[in-house]
């Protein structure tokens, strides 16, 4: 079945090649919080620089062909704060047998956004050099999750980042399956035919175990936090 939408995707598609060709191979898109490079999608929480490296990396594998990625959106929220401590990323990659990744995270920041700013930065090296050691996508971003949790404490208990802390939601998208990993209270909602699907368990007071583990671990708890946070 043919939507009304391919034929546009099909223009848009042959838009960038010929673009690619004009400018050998490399098409920039410039856009306030977001730009696109040969297919890899760039939001707020990562650098230039780490996305055209990791864009090196993938290029001789999808030579001759239109840049092919999901379509994404980004929007924040401060409500009635003063700043925003919140932030997100978007990129890809490609594993070591060739399948791009397609990658999505939000860093819910708290108490400023130093914590949330370190993990978004770090990220893409940590999840790439993760998931291409690992023997599964699965371990890649336990890895990957571990890693950052130690990042965040080692600069906490240093004084490098003396306050504040972040969750953190992965989602990738590889060869049609969708992976999720969550520290803390996001949620990632997967819409089925129009009806909603938890991916993630929220992990706060209101779910009764991890409200035992925060007691068990002699934390007190609250309504809607926990001590200290």
């Amino acid at each position: 079945m043919v939507t009304a939408e391919e034929p546009q995707r099909q223009r848009e598609q042959e838009s960038i090649a010929e673009q690619q060709q004009e400018r050998g191979g490399h098409v920039e898109q410039e856009q306030e919080g977001a730009w696109v490079k040969d297919g890899v999608l760039c939001v707020d929480g990562m650098s230039k620089d780490v996305a055209l490296r990791l864009d090196s990396e993938s290029e001789g594998q999808n030579e001759g062909t239109a840049s092919m990625y999901p379509k994404f959106g980004v929007a924040t929220s401060m409500g009635g704060r003063l700043y925003q401590d919140d932030r997100c990323t978007m990129f890809c990659f490609y594993t070591k047998s060739g399948e791009k990744v397609h990658v999505g995270a939000v860093m819910d920041g708290h108490h400023g956004s130093e914590m949330s700013d370190m993990v978004a930065d770090r990220l893409p090296d940590v999840l790439v050099e993760a998931v291409r050691g690992a023997d599964s996508v699965e371990a890649g971003l336990e890895e990957t999750v571990e890693i950052l949790d130690r990042a965040a404490y080692d600069a906490y208990k240093s004084g490098v980042i003396p306050t504040g802390g972040t969750t953190i939601l992965i989602l990738l998208i590889v060869s049609g399956k969708v992976y999720t990993a969550n520290v803390g209270d996001c949620k990632a909602v997967l819409s089925s035919k129009g009806a909603p699907e938890a991916l993630t368990e929220a992990h706060n007071p209101p779910v009764l175990s991890e409200k035992m583990r925060f007691e068990d671990a002699g934390v007190p708890c609250f309504s809607d936090h926990i001590g200290g946070s």
